[in-house]
């Protein structure tokens, strides 16, 4: 099981050497279902490393195109899709780097489209997106609030028990506890983009380096992330209230997933994937293309601090941009906040 065993565990495997080193100790943080697919893949594609990355761009490449094939349907506008088809962060970033946040936004946009007239069906995809990636229940919650405060009861226990339902039948039939292991030792991982970035630099700079210290630091970085989930929680809820006054649960939903993007403590550009379809079905708001602006911010300023081979990426954007970020992230994460709850503006009456 990639939940009980790790990498390291298999020294004789090719993939090993091909992983970076701090993957090599740790267990898939993966849901049962990406793991199930997973498993089927990389089965008929043996030890081919070719075929493993055909595999998975593939899959991502088809969930790509599902996304804009579900957005044109959804709104029967080719620029809402062409923003989600052509898109460079998902084409790049989750097709070419094989990523399944591309299966993730699938189900979650499925899940809010459906949710109004078929809530049980709602509640299975959010099921079945959790169990790729466990993070898509933040707005699979919002979502199951906006059915309860806008749509009715019933429905929103009806897609929150077919949730929970899903998902705590697949963590079962995976190992139950052991499978959730590897999510709970990486709940104290800080990404270098994140506005959380620098508390856990100033914790590390207050101890020193012996094995006491580091599990002190250690210690003190999970109380920071966790701190740092509750905060992304309140400030999603705040934000998604604000946006109850507009139609539908997209913009409700996208609020949320802003949030997590602006001031997740791990945050990586593919994260984004979700956002995108929800932003593209109102592409023409100026707060869509604020947040799609810092989503490709995001997506040229990673190779910065990750450099893979002399990137061209660290040619379009200084060594400072890493550093700039997280402002910016702080900026925008203010913005959206403060439209989301500025008063609207409301229709003359005719005389």
């Amino acid at each position: 099981s990639p939940y009980t065993h790790v990498p390291a565990d298999f020294p004789s495997d090719p993939a090993l050497q091909r992983m970076q080193p701090v993957f090599r100790h740790t267990g898939s943080v993966y849901g049962p279902v990406f793991t199930t697919i997973s498993a089927a893949g990389m089965g008929a594609c043996g030890s081919s490393p070719l075929c493993g990355r055909l595999f998975f761009q593939a899959l991502e490449a088809l969930a790509v195109l599902g996304l804009a094939w579900t957005v044109l349907r959804a709104t029967g506008s080719w620029a809402a899709a062409a923003c989600v088809g052509f898109n460079p962060i998902l084409l790049v970033a989750v097709v070419n780097g094989g990523h399944n946040d591309g299966l993730v936004a699938l189900g979650l946009l499925a899940a809010v489209l459906v949710a109004r007239v078929r809530p049980v069906v709602a509640g299975l995809l959010l099921g079945a997106a959790a169990l790729v990636k466990l993070n898509v229940l933040l707005p699979g919650a919002v979502l199951i609030a906006w059915l309860f405060l806008r749509e009715d009861k019933r429905k929103a226990l009806q897609a929150s028990l077919a949730t929970v339902s899903f998902v705590v039948i697949g963590y079962l039939a995976a190992g139950g506890s052991a499978a959730l292991r590897p999510l709970h030792q990486a709940v104290g991982l800080v990404s270098q983009h994140s506005i959380w970035y620098v508390g856990e630099r100033w914790i590390g700079a207050a101890f020193d380096v012996d094995d006491w210290a580091a599990a002190r630091v250690s210690g003190w970085v999970t109380h920071l992330t966790v701190l740092a989930l509750i905060v992304v929680a309140v400030v999603a809820m705040l934000v998604a209230a604000g946006r109850l006054r507009d139609h539908g649960p997209e913009p409700v939903v996208a609020a949320a997933l802003t949030v997590y993007l602006l001031a997740s403590p791990y945050v990586l550009p593919w994260y984004a994937a979700p956002l995108i379809p929800l932003l593209a079905m109102r592409w023409r708001s100026r707060t869509t293309w604020v947040v799609l602006a810092y989503s490709a911010l995001l997506f040229l300023a990673y190779p910065v601090r990750n450099p893979l081979n002399g990137s061209v990426t660290s040619l379009i954007l200084p060594d400072t941009a890493r550093d700039v970020l997280p402002a910016v992230a702080v900026l925008v994460l203010i913005a959206i906040t403060v439209a989301a709850w500025r008063p609207r503006r409301k229709a003359l009456s005719r005389v």
